[in-house]
């Protein structure tokens, strides 16, 4: 999650903005803040992070608190309900199945459905009839079906999967210092006019 909050030097002097009835401390922060959940939800999502289902990009939003002014900007941030997985591209680690011995990574060809991309979430190894196990070339344990006219790869099963760290709240603290300066001017310009 990505905070912005007002040092108490220039606090006191965007309280007294404030307080003469000039709205452009909050207008500042809450634009700083649409950009962010921009940047965040859109250009560095779709560079950093394999995007599938979307739930994340979609989960991304920006709240400003108008008496403090603060600005907060993650996954769920809106609506209390980060997607589960926000923390671990930021950090990094490894996952491990919780219910069985191996974590079953749904294959590209199986993922797409008549209505487009869906979640990895709601697929199963369980949902696929007359299936099999069987090593790869490469030593991968894969859960395949046979339909007949050949093998349909369903499942990679994998006993942990290491998730590389890609700190896109970071990226977009980067991206947004160089952006601070043309933000403060766009909304100058908007309480002028």
């Amino acid at each position: 999650m990505l905070e912005f909050k007002i040092d108490k030097k220039s606090r006191k002097m965007l309280d007294d903005l404030v307080k003469s009835g000039n709205e452009l401390p909050f207008l500042f922060l809450r634009d700083l803040s649409n950009l962010a959940e921009r940047v965040m939800g859109h250009q560095v999502m779709g560079r950093m992070l394999k995007v599938r289902s979307g739930r994340l990009s979609q989960s991304i939003g920006a709240l400003v608190d108008r008496p403090t002014l603060t600005s907060w900007i993650g996954s769920g941030v809106r609506t209390g309900q980060p997607v589960s997985y926000a923390a671990i591209h930021t950090t990094g680690g490894i996952l491990k199945p919780t219910k069985g011995k191996y974590l079953a990574i749904p294959m590209p060809s199986i993922r797409q459905r008549a209505s487009g991309m869906i979640s990895g979430n709601e697929l199963s190894p369980r949902d696929f009839k007359g299936t099999f196990f069987y090593r790869s070339k490469r030593g991968t344990l894969m859960l395949a079906q046979d339909t007949g006219s050949g093998i349909r790869n369903l499942f990679s099963m994998h006993r942990s999967v290491k998730i590389p760290k890609r700190d896109y709240v970071g990226a977009t603290s980067t991206i947004m210092q160089r952006q601070y300066g043309k933000v403060l001017d766009e909304t100058m310009r908007k309480v002028k006019l």
